[in-house]
């Protein structure tokens, strides 16, 4: 008897055993081929005004994504100065710094402005408790330039330029696939920045 209960016990544990390796196993394969998927990250920079100057800049796909902002902010004037591509996998960030279109003033000098723009901690649905495709973080600063002008002694125009700081940022960013996705915006004198998405499954 005492042997017959030893080997039931020896074989219900044989069993435990096999099946916690069995759905560790599968977990550790599934992981693995979340960690193995990569998505395209596009993002764009683009400024928005009620200047009349120049055309428009920005694609159909995204002038459909600013219908909104358009009524809302009475902006006719749209113009991409940044658009960047990065691949990521689950958990990555899209990020970097450079110097984007500068302004000109009516003396004819074009000031850079220097941005820093980072999305941060990707995840998708196949993570516990992700219903969809984000971002943990947004965030975006540069540092603007503010161009007056002023009549030296002689005269003549003068340019005096500050540069000031400006920033805004958001936290649980949800997107979408294959569709730009509007996300956050940054208003700067009479004008506005605005922050478009948009991921594509490298499948």
């Amino acid at each position: 008897m005492k042997k017959t209960r030893f080997t039931f016990l020896f074989l219900c544990i044989s069993i435990m055993c096999f099946t916690f390796l069995t759905q560790a196993n599968a977990q550790n394969q599934s992981n693995r081929n979340i960690d193995a998927q990569s998505y395209s990250v596009y993002t764009y920079v683009i400024i928005g005004s009620k200047e009349t100057s120049e055309k428009s800049s920005v694609s159909n796909e995204l002038s459909k994504t600013l219908e909104d902002v358009k009524r809302e902010f009475g902006f006719t004037n749209f113009q991409v100065i940044s658009a960047q591509f990065q691949n990521i996998k689950t958990d990555g960030k899209a990020a970097y710094r450079t110097i984007l279109k500068g302004q000109k003033s009516d003396v004819g000098a074009e000031r850079p402005i220097f941005a820093e723009l980072a999305l941060q901690k990707f995840y998708t649905p196949d993570l516990p408790n992700r219903e969809s495709y984000g971002f943990g973080s947004f965030s975006f600063s540069a540092r603007f330039p503010y161009v007056s002008e002023v009549l030296s002694a002689n005269k003549e125009l003068t340019e005096i330029v500050n540069y000031e700081n400006v920033s805004t940022g958001s936290g649980n960013v949800e997107v979408m696939l294959n569709k730009p996705i509007l996300i956050s915006s940054l208003p700067v004198g009479d004008k506005s920045f605005f922050f478009v998405v948009k991921i594509k499954s490298n499948k």
